[in-house]
């Protein structure tokens, strides 16, 4: 807030030096950015909220699918997996346990790449989380030179991207997934 009003001062003086009628102007247009950013900082913190519970909540309704997610939390292709693989393999020939296995590995590598991409996600949200407050004081100033506020825009996307990420993701696995489920149910035919 404090930084907030030094634009202000700062806005005040350019007023107070500028000589023509159209830098007055356009400095008085500046003071009507500078109100939008005072209540951009107040308003930033309920747009991330929003933005989170939306996520939340779409993530929930696909969780509730018990054909990807089982009844008690665990993911049904991974859990197939980890059956299979520590069923009795000594009955299965070579080419059969070996798929398994590799598939069970290939399983495993994605898991911690997503774990990664994860932790980068939450890394990145946290972040622009904390610069949200910078993001509001430097929307007047931006807005000075060519009447857009490229911050805020991109300040924005990202965070709406970086929050939306797991909706994307779990919508591409519930197609992939439950159409490799529905195809093995019903034999490949």
């Amino acid at each position: 807030m404090k930084r907030l009003l030094s634009v202000l001062a700062y806005i005040g003086i350019r007023i107070l030096i500028s000589s023509t009628s159209q830098e007055k102007a356009k400095y008085k247009n500046m003071i009507k950015d500078w109100l939008v950013a005072i209540c951009l900082l107040f308003v930033l913190h309920y747009i991330m909220a929003f933005t989170m519970q939306i996520t939340s909540s779409i993530l929930e309704i696909f969780s509730k699918n018990t054909s990807i997610i089982g009844n008690n939390g665990q993911d049904v292709l991974m859990s197939a997996v980890r059956k299979n693989l520590g069923g009795d393999i000594g009955n299965l020939d070579f080419v059969d346990s070996f798929s398994q296995i590799v598939i069970y590995i290939a399983l495993v590598i994605f898991t911690f790449m997503f774990i990664v991409q994860y932790l980068k996600r939450v890394v990145m949200l946290a972040f622009l989380t904390m610069i949200a407050p910078l993001i509001t004081l430097t929307y007047p100033i931006d807005k000075i030179k060519d009447g857009q506020a490229q911050a805020f825009s991109m300040w924005i996307r990202e965070y709406i991207f970086n929050a939306l990420l797991p909706v994307m993701h779990m919508i591409l696995y519930y197609m992939l997934v439950g159409s490799a489920w529905e195809f093995i149910d019903t034999g490949g035919n």
